[in-house]
């Protein structure tokens, strides 16, 4: 099976195998495997039992790897654990960026959710509290990024209200709309932008024994409102864990209403793309994010 990256190059297994001896000759003995991924912009490869190179597929996941790869390199986590970047190169002979990062062992919480959501609702919310504590950088500014998280949410709207009205099929686009203008009603972030990791959602959390247990892919991180990483709460938990992921971060009313829109914006921008395309995960947990948004709405 070829990858053909949409910025020039062509790789396949032997050819990152052969990139990878070259470039890191240390690992030329390790045997290489293409792994499944529900993700959109990387293509993954375990590496003997304890690494995995991952290959953006387009330019944007190439801008996101190299984000990425800086922000882990820079940063420690105690709560959850992250993925060690091994090495990693900007540019190879075929013209595309590789990372090689230590494999993380587990499995993603879509497939294999905790056994209580509560205490992973704590769990990631001590993860955020310890990432926003970190000193922000003016270059990772969520102004200055592709993908805009932490941006005031003014920034979304035509494309947030432009996918709710693309789903009226399927949703009430009235209810929908109402959840939104709510999120842009509220007053906006007016504390300093803090470090966002911008995408979590169950296919980026990593469940160990029943326990959340790590979190991967940083390539949306960015410094901007605390809001924009609020989404888990719609996206992965109801009843009470939603409450303690709320009570753990100390969300005010207006916090909590611009993360309630955040967490609307990325579901519809998601589902309304990906609906009728083979990326069934991603489908599914943006439609199950859609649905507890309009069930604690009514």
């Amino acid at each position: 099976m070829s990858l053909s990256i949409a910025f020039g190059a062509t790789f396949d297994e032997v050819g990152i195998k052969n990139a990878v001896a070259s470039m890191w000759p240390k690992y030329s003995s390790l045997q290489l495997k293409q792994i499944a991924s529900g993700g959109t912009d990387n293509s993954m490869y375990r590496l003997g039992k304890s690494h995995v190179v991952r290959v953006p597929l387009h330019e944007y996941a190439a801008k996101a790897l190299q984000r990425e790869v800086s922000v882990l390199r820079q940063r420690k986590f105690r709560t959850l654990e992250v993925p060690t970047v091994c090495e990693y190169a900007k540019v190879t002979d075929r013209g595309v960026p590789i990372a090689l990062y230590s494999w993380m062992d587990g499995e993603d919480y879509f497939t294999v959710p905790p056994h209580s959501p509560d205490e992973a609702a704590e769990r990631l919310s001590r993860f955020l509290l310890e990432l926003r504590a970190n000193k922000a950088s003016d270059e990772y500014l969520s102004e200055k990024s592709d993908n805009r998280r932490g941006v005031p949410l003014e920034d979304r709207d035509p494309a947030t209200q432009k996918s709710i009205l693309e789903i009226a099929d399927e949703f009430d686009a009235k209810r929908l709309l109402n959840v939104w203008k709510d999120a842009l009603a509220a007053k906006p972030h007016n504390g300093p932008p803090v470090w966002l990791h911008g995408d979590l959602h169950a296919g980026n959390l990593i469940t160990q024994n029943g326990v959340l247990a790590g979190v991967i892919d940083f390539g949306l991180c960015a410094v901007g409102d605390p809001a924009a990483d609020i989404p888990p709460a719609w996206w992965l938990f109801d009843g009470e864990a939603r409450q303690v992921f709320r009570r753990t971060l100390k969300i005010d009313e207006n916090e909590w209403r611009r993360g309630r829109g955040w967490a609307l914006h990325n579901a519809v921008i998601a589902y309304s793309y990906y609906r009728d395309k083979d990326k069934l995960q991603l489908i599914r947990m943006s439609r199950d994010a859609i649905v507890r948004l309009l069930d604690e709405a009514s």
